[in-house]
């Protein structure tokens, strides 16, 4: 998985770079220009472009000249529509004066206008012109002339002074009255003869940081970089949706930024996808507009970076590498969707509709137990405030959602009684194992009966194999334990018949009466745990004093525990209780003779009694000498031991006993494993707590009554 989640981010992020760099260079280099002739509209902005700045080019050197004459215009109008007139044109002079494309040279006998760049009026690759004008005609040559260049006879001029206001001076009242003022048809537009206008336009405007892209913008056709940019943004987004098919739906799930959108509920993946997909899609067009219009090296220029082309394109690639990378994201989602399933997804994913869903199946439970004053009243309410206040937008709106909710609820339903059906199919084919599937909604009490139903039966079963199985190893191990002092007291009973030495007859009679103790405790150790398990147990309870008879119990196994050399630390205190005494000293005498058979050599047993509000609670620890490879549960079943290979003596019922006979006195007893540290705890009542011990004849598992176990024990400072 992992080496496909790098793969997966691996090729996004090429795919991403590739595309971003693709799309760059169509921005920024990709380009085609039209002619003159090619873009009708164009062409008609430059010619009015260049008569407005013939006129203010000429008035900045012949500010005296009258440019306008008409029959019935007073001085006074003339200079007003003079100044009007160079008021609406000044735009494109300023337009085509800061445009580096536009080369222009204006010249009089004692001053010029020209610009950074001078004209060549025979250069074949612009579009120039050269000319005077002469008894009031255009005088000239140069390819501009043929697209209609002519400003003493502009169209243009005369509509920039349609509708424009005259302030004209009244002389009786001594002030200026603001009028429309009708162009007369035989206005004349007039330019000095003396002046020698030279103008040049590159046929294939570059484009330029230093100032205006207004001749770029007219020349230049923006299409086919546009349509190579779509396309290559097309292509990735295909790219990667192809990719996010491939990819296991599983490995993207789990890989960042796609983990988010899978955590994520429907409404905030429609909400956080939908604000940032169309703030990407917006910034992706505007970014294109700014590199095809020039406008993006102009504000870089602007911004103080030294190259203008450099910045702009690494913006671009900047900007549409993250674009694309994000867009990654909601392509996922709805690869998501569609592979999840739009009506899965929609239900699984809804918060609205899943919050909508329980409250109408709230609301039906209600109706099915009777609880009807909720929807009653709710409905009721309803229907008064459409009533009273007549709003078919009410009825409508009611109508909807009550409408939305039978569908729903109806589709609940259905799925609901699906799911109850298909549990109690398997049920009754006797299939017990599979995992409870959907959603019973309305049913879940009917569901619910039924799960428990398959709980009993597996439980009865697992019972049944563990009852099973015990009963094999009971006869297993009681056939073993049997077996062993059955044949040594027949070999023995053998050898006492055929030898006549006194000597070996009282060796061998021995040997018999020892065989015979161990048989004998193996079949009072088998009654006693049937009785204790069976609740049939004699027991007859006096006040004893609980630390004496540990004491009793460890003077008994003071031997054994010589012989291994293992040092007693005790820590007792004075502890009266209510028990029988024999089985109680069976509980101490089994414990330590467990601590004699497997304790390590030379190690110290802890034996502990310590109180707590309503019991007594006794350590014992000591450290194992085999390893503990069995668990607290196991150790204490029936003819289970912790010498797997059976070489010390013992039935495998000493911990068995210790439990039975704890229990059966209203006490507990458990086993606790800490690597090779062996616990044993056994807890007994104090008498004020419990009644008295019933009698054997009466007693019974269910009259046991808990007794509280704590760990309180370990929270004891162990004796050192």
């Amino acid at each position: 998985m992992t080496r496909t989640r790098q793969f997966l981010l691996t090729m996004i992020a090429v795919i991403s770079l590739t595309a971003a760099l693709g799309i760059t260079w169509a921005l920024s280099s990709l380009r085609s220009y039209n002619t003159l002739y090619d873009e009708t509209a164009g062409t008609s902005h430059i010619m009015e472009s260049l008569e407005d700045f013939t006129l203010q080019a000429a008035y900045r050197l012949e500010p005296d000249f009258t440019y306008v004459s008409g029959s019935d215009l007073k001085e006074s109008d003339i200079k007003q529509i003079q100044n009007t007139m160079l008021d609406n044109t000044a735009y494109g002079y300023d337009v085509l004066s800061r445009d580096p494309n536009f080369h222009y040279s204006v010249t009089s006998k004692d001053a010029s206008l020209q610009s950074l760049e001078k004209p060549d009026a025979q250069d074949e690759d612009s579009y120039t012109v050269t000319f005077q004008f002469k008894d009031g005609k255009l005088r000239g040559s140069g390819s501009l002339l043929g697209y209609g260049f002519a400003p003493q006879e502009s169209r243009s001029l005369r509509s920039s002074l349609e509708g424009s206001s005259l302030a004209v001076y009244n002389d009786q009242t001594g002030e200026f009255i603001e009028r429309s003022y009708e162009i007369p048809s035989d206005l004349t537009f007039h330019f000095p003869e003396d002046l020698t206008f030279t103008y040049s336009i590159p046929k294939e405007p570059a484009m330029s940081p230093q100032g205006s892209g207004y001749l770029y913008n007219l020349l230049v056709d923006e299409s086919l970089a546009a349509s190579v940019t779509l396309s290559i943004l097309v292509l990735a987004l295909g790219l990667q949706f192809l990719l996010l098919l491939h990819v296991p739906l599983k490995v993207e799930e789990t890989t960042a930024p796609w983990s988010f959108v899978a955590r994520n509920s429907l409404e905030t993946n429609a909400l956080l996808l939908g604000i940032l997909s169309v703030i990407a899609g917006i910034s992706a067009m505007l970014l294109a507009k700014l590199a095809l219009h020039g406008d993006l090296m102009t504000l870089a220029v602007a911004g103080g970076a030294k190259t203008g082309v450099v910045f702009s394109r690494l913006v671009l690639f900047t900007a549409y590498t993250l674009i694309l990378l994000f867009f990654s994201v909601p392509l996922f989602w709805i690869r998501q969707i569609f592979a999840t399933g739009v009506g899965c997804y929609v239900h699984g994913k809804s918060r609205i509709l899943e919050s909508f869903r329980k409250g109408t199946v709230n609301l039906a439970q209600n109706i099915l137990t009777r609880r009807m004053s909720i929807p009653l009243i709710l409905n009721i309410l309803c229907l008064l405030l459409i009533i009273l206040t007549g709003s078919p937008g009410l009825a409508v709106l009611y109508g909807i959602l009550l409408t939305a909710a039978l569908t729903i609820l109806a589709f609940t339903v259905q799925n609901g009684w699906k799911t109850v059906t298909g549990e109690a199919d398997r049920l009754a084919n006797g299939d017990f194992k599979s995992e409870p599937e959907g959603d019973p909604t309305l049913f879940r009490p009917i569901y619910d009966r039924l799960l428990a139903v398959r709980r009993s039966f597996q439980q009865a079963l697992q019972e049944g194999i563990e009852s099973t199985n015990m009963r094999n190893e009971l006869i297993s191990n009681v056939s073993h334990d049997l077996k062993t002092p059955l044949t040594g007291l027949r070999s023995y009973s053998e050898l006492l018949e055929i030898t006549d030495d006194p000597e070996q007859m009282r060796k061998y009679a021995g040997k018999i009466s020892q065989y015979t103790s161990r048989l004998n405790s193996l079949v009072t150790d088998l009654f006693d745990v049937s009785k204790a398990n069976a609740g049939s147990l004699h027991l007859d309870p006096v006040h004893l004093a609980l630390d004496q008879l540990i004491y009793q119990a460890l003077e008994e196994a003071e031997t054994n525990w010589r012989t291994k050399d293992l040092q007693a630390v005790i820590s007792l205190r004075e502890a009266q209780v209510l028990l029988d005494p024999d089985k109680t000293m069976r509980i101490f005498e089994n414990l330590f003779s467990n601590v004699s058979k497997y304790a390590l050599k030379g190690t110290r047993v802890f034996v502990t009694l310590r109180e707590t509000p309503t019991s007594y609670v006794v350590n014992i620890k000591n450290t194992s000498a085999a390893p503990l490879n069995f668990t607290a549960e196991e150790i204490t079943e029936r003819f289970v031991r912790g010498d797997k290979s059976r070489h010390e003596v013992g039935s495998g019922l000493g911990l068995a006993i210790v439990k039975s006979f704890a229990e059966v006195q209203h006490g507990r007893f458990r086993i606790e494993i800490d690597g090779d540290l062996f616990r044993a705890i056994v807890v007994l009542p104090k008498p004020e707590d419990l009644p008295p011990v019933p009698d054997a004849q009466a007693a019974d598992d269910n009259s046991i009554g808990p007794v509280e176990l704590t760990d309180s024990a370990d929270d004891e400072k162990e004796p050192q």
